[in-house]
């Protein structure tokens, strides 16, 4: 009898509000970053994502983004595709939605405009923090920087994204 309890608040507590969630797409642009130490660069990009609520606090979360990076004072830039999926962990708090992220994703690294081999694809792993709030009906707008690790042949590289963007929960 204990257990069929447990089972039931543990249905009613995380599975029923989960199921009762909506799916959460949103777009952002990354404006980059313009210095890192002693290396100048400026760097702009754009992404789309969606989630989805698995259990209170916690959403499954898929997205996809391309950043370009031109290196001041070259004629070289290089650009990076990158697949993620990973997790969300926030809570409401009013109209405030604030997060923790943090996955895994594949990472197609592009050098331009030199003779430099393009890199393999590589296997990353980020991490961040984001701020969804402002709602307006559905819309919200979403705050996200995300830390990147890529996972290289030679080593590993890094890269920091600033993400600004509208979010919709359907």
């Amino acid at each position: 009898m204990r257990y069929k309890l447990l089972t039931l608040f543990i249905t009613l507590m995380f599975i029923v509000p989960a199921a009762a969630s909506a799916v959460g797409l949103g777009v952002f642009y990354n404006p980059g970053i313009t210095s890192l130490e002693d290396a100048e660069f400026s760097s702009s990009g754009f992404g789309v994502k969606a989630w989805y609520p698995v259990i209170p606090m916690v959403e499954a979360q898929a997205h996809f983004s391309y950043n370009k990076y031109l290196i001041e004072n070259s004629s070289a830039n290089y650009s990076i595709m990158q697949f993620g999926f990973g997790a969300n962990i926030g809570k409401n708090i009013g109209m405030i939605y604030p997060y923790g992220s943090v996955g895994a994703g594949y990472y197609n690294p592009k050098v331009n405009g030199t003779d430099q081999a393009n890199a393999d694809p590589s296997f990353g792993v980020y991490f961040g923090a984001g701020l969804r709030f402002m709602q307006l009906g559905p819309v919200k707008l979403d705050i996200n920087p995300q830390f990147n690790v890529i996972f290289a042949e030679g080593g590993t590289a890094a890269s920091i994204d600033f993400r600004v963007g509208v979010a919709a929960e359907l």
